[in-house]
């Protein structure tokens, strides 16, 4: 079987000096970056993810101080071959980012367009299934961005409107733990989209306050679910978040591992940030 691909990037130049989320505005205590500390817990997830795929590493450009978050600079489209869509950034401090991942894009003999509207990539666009997308928009991305990917690549986008400053991406609301089954923080979405994803998944739902510990920025490969292992110091809580993590992942025989990600947490990210597929495990599993 292929091995499933995915891109990263080292934190050699992760920078907190410009806070463009919430996350970083609210954040107490000494922001600046331990790059030493972020980089061995990025080599952690590294070593461990490159166990059970491959993983292309883009080279880190000074004055990019978010290019670890390499699931922000493009989105591969799974339904058809070899086809991405490159960013078009919002966020201060991030342009720029797009034309790294698109050296490696043209290497491996992708086909790619930088979207004429605002969007921040695969963080904001998740696959389901075929041709079937759920689409973050209303802080970092345009609606119209999805209204241009539907007419030119044929895809339907499921419309998740993010009114949450905290929640500013959409892969911080929902994860597609396999093509029929989804975590789903329904208590930060609106009720009709919840709806509508419901439609096409089975919805597993997440709360706030999990969804606001990064219970949906997780990465799966094959058997296993890669997970961030701290993010609150609140022990009580991370501890119960990460309870729900292995009673899901024991229904639907996955793996659980977690990893240590705090140092990132100063830039307002978790590990799905941390990566961006270029190619999926297309397999269906059915609700237990």
């Amino acid at each position: 079987m292929t091995k499933m691909e995915i891109i990263m990037c080292p934190p050699k130049y992760m920078s907190s000096g410009i806070r463009n989320n919430k996350w970083m505005e609210d954040y107490e205590g000494d922001i600046e970056v331990n790059t030493d500390i972020a980089m061995k817990q990025f080599f952690d997830l590294y070593s461990s993810i490159s166990q059970h795929a491959f993983v292309w590493l883009l080279p880190p450009m000074k004055g990019l101080q978010d290019q670890v978050y390499v699931a922000n600079v493009a989105c591969v489209l799974p339904h058809l071959d070899k086809t991405a869509v490159l960013a078009n950034f919002k966020a201060d401090g991030r342009p720029g980012e797009e034309e790294v991942v698109d050296d490696l894009l043209e290497d491996l003999g992708y086909d790619y367009m930088q979207c004429p509207y605002n969007f921040e990539g695969e963080a904001e666009l998740k696959w389901i299934r075929d041709n079937i997308y759920v689409g973050g928009y209303g802080q970092r991305s345009s609606n119209e961005g999805y209204d241009w990917m539907e007419k030119k690549y044929d895809m339907k986008i499921i419309r998740l409107k993010e009114t949450d400053p905290y929640l500013y991406h959409v892969d911080c609301s929902i994860f597609p733990l396999d093509q029929e089954n989804v975590l789903l923080s329904t208590q930060t979405i609106a009720k009709e989209t919840v709806q509508k994803i419901e439609r096409v998944a089975n919805v597993i739902p997440v709360s706030k306050q999990f969804a606001y510990e990064s219970m949906c920025n997780v990465l799966r490969v094959g058997s296993i679910l890669f997970c961030c292992g701290q993010i609150n110091n609140d022990p009580d809580v991370t501890s119960a978040m990460n309870n729900e993590i292995i009673d899901i992942c024991r229904r639907f025989g996955i793996q659980p591992v977690f990893i240590d990600l705090s140092e990132y947490s100063k830039s307002g990210a978790a590990l799905s940030c941390m990566c961006m597929h270029l190619t999926y495990d297309k397999v269906k599993f059915r609700y237990p």
